[in-house]
């Protein structure tokens, strides 16, 4: 599974970022509405997908302490990050580094351990990386970033998603509360970083009402990947 695995997740992120430079450059839509709209794929990826699945298959107590934590993460580490970044967009890129990191190392050892049922783990953790190549290529064009840079934090972030799946396939957990709770920390992690840091902090700048339309059109192209798959 290594190398293909890798391949697939280092593909999504890329064609995530060249998707989301198409769309400024053609048809020339703000970077703040691009936000939204990486914002609402991620969001439609959890919510249609992936909270689900995890509710499914795991003790919902189990998830919902794992929820609370990730959120008690996110928040110290939120405020962590502006304190001490001078810029907001460069603290804002770093931030969601930090949090795809978080989201990898509980989906990536749950992936190691085995716990992957129908192969919606697999699918799910390489397509919700699409979203995750927008927001940050739109970050990067904002930050006037030059390309090896952003290259270099899409092999990071294929690189330590599955060195945590090695780490799960070598520390394997029996407890599915210990399990449904690694999930609930990415599912908490990721909601943050798509609702708080992309979608919010967006939305105080141009249209709301496309802001909302932006979101709305990021769940809805989900559901059209997922319903053809």
């Amino acid at each position: 599974m290594g190398f293909i695995f890798c391949l697939y997740v280092f593909l999504s992120l890329i064609t995530g970022g060249v998707l989301s430079f198409i769309i400024s450059k053609i048809v020339n839509w703000k970077i703040d509405y691009l936000f939204s709209l990486s914002a609402g794929m991620i969001v439609g990826i959890l919510c249609l997908e992936f909270i689900p699945h995890s509710f499914l298959h795991y003790q919902p107590i189990s998830i919902i302490m794992g929820i609370g934590v990730g959120l008690l993460c996110m928040v110290v580490i939120d405020q962590y990050v502006h304190r001490s970044s001078k810029g907001e967009s460069k603290s804002t890129f770093l931030l969601l580094l930090i949090a795809i990191t978080l989201h990898n190392a509980p989906s990536g050892f749950a992936l190691g351990n085995h716990v992957d049922h129908e192969g919606h783990l697999y699918h799910l953790i390489i397509l919700h990386h699409l979203p995750e190549g927008m927001a940050l290529m739109m970050l990067a064009i904002a930050l006037k970033l030059k390309p090896h840079h952003l290259v270099s934090a899409f092999l990071y972030l294929t690189f330590s998603l599955y060195g945590f799946v090695l780490l799960g396939n070598f520390m394997m957990i029996e407890n599915d509360m210990i399990l449904g709770s690694l999930l609930g920390v990415a599912i908490s992690t990721m909601l943050y970083i798509s609702i708080v840091e992309l979608f919010l902090t967006s939305n105080e700048k141009g249209n709301r009402f496309y802001h909302w339309l932006s979101l709305l059109t990021g769940i809805f192209l989900v559901n059209v990947f997922l319903l053809i798959g």
